[in-house]
């Protein structure tokens, strides 16, 4: 189950601080609980990274919520070698650092000690147990909090496989530390590459409801974080619904003579789908619940149910009429079954999640 998401930030040659403050403001509306940034930019300096970030980290606690920062091996180097970044950086009150290639456990220690940050984010995509142990060993010697982020993947066929972050999810469980996964959104691709920002190279083009349910759905991840920046408001909306278990929605186009009656069975009602459905079709547990169950509703429209045809039994189904089912295989027709309408096929692969707790709300196109 997913417990929460968060969103990037990065500095960029005409950063806009208004632009920023309107997505920080709008992600918080939709529940987002971090952002995230990179301080390791080839294209900058690390003075000037530390610049953006005290702009960044001002804005971002002025909403209350949190914010972490990726680090590589060089710019920590160069930071532990300079107590005046060291301080500038303490000065920052960073909620958390992210630890990424050329780390180790007594750099993390160092870090600890000379900015007094807490919380270290591990990278969960390339750490072994044996380099996992050292962490947190010092970790309880100073009583560092400790976290698990994979990575992002820019370049195309780079990302990760299902099965090696299953592995890794419980590799890290194992000893208590969450673990975030990445997800790619194409409103605002990040560059030079522009192919998204995934942790797995499968979700590299999927929009951001389908991975983040897919994820959500697996056990690879704690929280969500989309790498790229500035997702639509539509995005994060999915995020939301999907965090808070909210409907899902499922567009229907209707036989041109399915009645009156029929569509108000089926619009403007949350269906949750009976758990004990099976894979031929899916059992509206809201029709049975509704007042219209058991009405008589007149046989028409009893041809050969399709896959993603929606159905209601009707009177010939004698106590089951007003139920409501949607078809997943192809079945014969059936003179106790009216045929109302079809589930879009873009839409098709929301159905799978039903027994994630995941209910539908339907809408007429």
């Amino acid at each position: 189950m997913i417990q929460g998401y968060g969103v990037s930030l990065y500095l960029e040659e005409h950063a806009d601080e208004t632009k920023m403050q309107s997505y920080l403001a709008l992600a918080k509306s939709k529940d987002c609980k971090e952002i995230f940034t990179s301080a390791h930019l080839p294209e900058y300096t690390l003075k000037e990274q530390l610049r953006f970030l005290a702009i960044l980290v001002k804005q971002v606690h002025r909403f209350r919520m949190e914010i972490s920062v990726d680090f590589g091996g060089g710019s920590i180097m160069e930071i532990l070698q300079d107590s005046f970044t060291c301080e500038a950086i303490a000065s920052l009150q960073l909620d958390a650092m992210r630890l990424d290639y050329g780390c180790n456990a007594d750099i993390m220690e160092a870090l600890h000690k000379q900015t007094g940050i807490s919380t270290f984010i591990l990278n969960a995509s390339i750490l072994q147990e044996k380099e996992l142990l050292p962490y947190l060993e010092k970790a309880k010697e100073h009583q560092i909090q400790i976290k698990a982020c994979h990575n992002f993947y820019p370049r195309e066929d780079t990302g990760l496989d299902m099965d090696f972050m299953i592995s890794q999810y419980q590799l890290f469980h194992k000893y208590g530390i969450p673990v975030t996964a990445c997800i790619a959104s194409h409103t605002h691709p990040r560059g030079p590459i522009f192919k998204g920002l995934p942790t797995m190279e499968k979700q590299r083009y999927m929009s951001v409801e389908k991975a983040a349910l897919e994820l959500s759905a697996s056990l690879v991840a704690d929280w969500l974080l989309a790498g790229d920046a500035y997702l639509k408001e539509t995005e994060l909306d999915a995020l939301y619904c999907i965090l808070h278990k909210k409907e899902l929605v499922l567009h229907v186009s209707f036989l041109e003579n399915a009645t009156k009656e029929e569509k108000q069975l089926l619009l403007g009602r949350v269906h949750a789908i009976r758990y004990d459905s099976n894979s031929r079709i899916l059992r509206s547990q809201s029709s049975r619940e509704m007042a219209e169950f058991a009405k008589k509703i007149k046989a028409h429209n009893t041809v050969e149910r399709k896959a993603l045809t929606i159905t209601i039994d009707n009177e010939n189904y004698l106590r089951y009429s007003g139920e409501v089912q949607f078809v997943l295989q192809d079945l014969p027709s059936d003179e106790r079954v009216n045929v109302a309408g079809c589930i879009a096929k873009e839409d098709a692969w929301k159905l799978q999640y039903y027994r994630e707790g995941f209910a539908y709300r339907l809408i007429a196109v």
